[in-house]
């Protein structure tokens, strides 16, 4: 039963940084090259949504999955932390694409290359440590949020959902088996850090 809460919890970190990291390289680096009036109201509304509590996003999306019948699924979860962390995804890597020279894209465009192409390979490659350091604080965001995934789910829970099972009750050996499933669930997490470690470093440095 945990290993089901495990592949759960696998799905859902990585389709939310999957689908935040693809929306927010892109908004990002419009908002960073676009310096019209737009720009900011987007720039600020996003900051808007990302100061609400989580306690705002619960009715309205419970609402959409009651209505969609996608409540207790992956998908709702999934879009549901995509809403949540998106703000804090564009404005991060915003700041990474304004410190890249419009110089290096405009080269590869005399050369030929249209925006979209040089975004993507010329762009891009440098902003690696960049979108890591973001994956991964998007990855944190998703691995441990605990109270959209128990409002939203009935069944297929997370690891944090999961886990608080074994917190309640007076079964001495619930807490041995909270603190097992909690050091279970933190090893993933402690080798994907030490595995990108380097970039995230850059990332942060930059």
């Amino acid at each position: 039963e945990f290993y089901d809460f495990f592949i759960n919890t696998i799905i859902v970190t990585v389709g939310t940084v999957v689908v935040s990291i693809s929306i927010g390289c892109l908004a990002g680096y419009s908002l960073a090259r676009y310096s019209g009036y737009a720009s900011v109201v987007i720039l600020i509304a996003a900051l808007a949504f990302r100061a609400l509590p989580r306690l705002t996003f619960i009715l309205p999306f419970y609402s959409i999955g009651n209505a969609l019948n996608l409540l207790d699924t992956r998908f709702l979860v999934i879009l549901t932390l995509v809403a949540v962390n998106q703000p804090f995804t564009i404005w991060m890597l915003r700041s990474f694409f304004m410190d890249i020279p419009k110089d290096l894209e405009e080269s590869a465009m005399v050369d030929g290359a249209n925006r979209l192409t040089a975004f993507r390979k010329v762009i891009i490659p440098i902003m690696w440590p960049g979108i890591i350091s973001t994956a991964l604080f998007s990855l944190l965001l998703a691995y441990n949020e605990f109270l959209l995934v128990r409002i939203l789910t009935q069944t297929n829970w997370t690891l944090p959902v999961a886990i608080s099972r074994f917190t309640g009750g007076e079964d001495p050996r619930h807490l041995t088996l909270a603190a097992a499933a909690a050091v279970s669930a933190t090893i993933p997490i402690v080798i994907v850090i030490l595995f990108f470690q380097k970039n995230l470093v850059k990332g942060l440095a930059a």
